[in-house]
């Protein structure tokens, strides 16, 4: 049963990072328009054009993150293996190890890519705050990976803990 969790938690981050991306981008784009060009985009343009762009943009990055989280997140299992066996324990290993993954695959894919096309090929990232958006949404899709591929036991675990935390 483990390798149907992998698969649809591979599957739903994929999804969730082209979401994101591409919403993302957009957010960015538009931002530009309006602030250094002066455009003034209304609400309902803003809108159609994030719901247009995740259509269209959609594939592009689910394609993306789907070849950098089929690199990051065996290497992401690997390393949280291997500091399990040098005793570094604890429910948020998982969690950090690929979310950490999410977001540094995203990256790297992006700046590989630009450096392939000598372009950044997604407009919403070419600034430090875009790409830095484009990590974020790699990040938490990975969280959504370890959330899902996680035992139902560790993750009351992690729920507990963080509840007595907060109070």
């Amino acid at each position: 049963m483990l390798w149907v969790r992998q698969i649809i938690g591979y599957a739903a981050a994929v999804a969730l990072a082209a979401a994101l991306g591409s919403l993302f981008s957009t957010h960015f784009v538009l931002r530009t328009l309006a602030a250094d060009l002066g455009v003034a985009i209304g609400a309902d343009a803003w809108l159609s054009t994030m719901g247009r762009d995740l259509v269209g943009m959609g594939p592009l990055f689910a394609a993306i993150t789907a070849v950098g989280f089929l690199i990051a997140f065996p290497v992401a299992a690997l390393i949280i293996r291997q500091l399990r066996r040098k005793g570094v324990a604890g429910p948020g290993l998982h969690y950090l190890g690929y979310g950490s993954a999410g977001a540094v695959a995203m990256a790297a894919a992006l700046l590989t890519m630009q450096g392939l096309l000598e372009v950044m090929p997604v407009a919403g990232a070419r600034t430090l705050g875009g790409l830095s958006a484009q990590a974020l949404a790699g990040a938490a899709a990975g969280l959504l990976h370890a959330w899902l591929t996680k035992s139902r036991e560790l993750r009351r675990k992690v729920g507990k803990k963080t509840m007595r935390s907060i109070n």
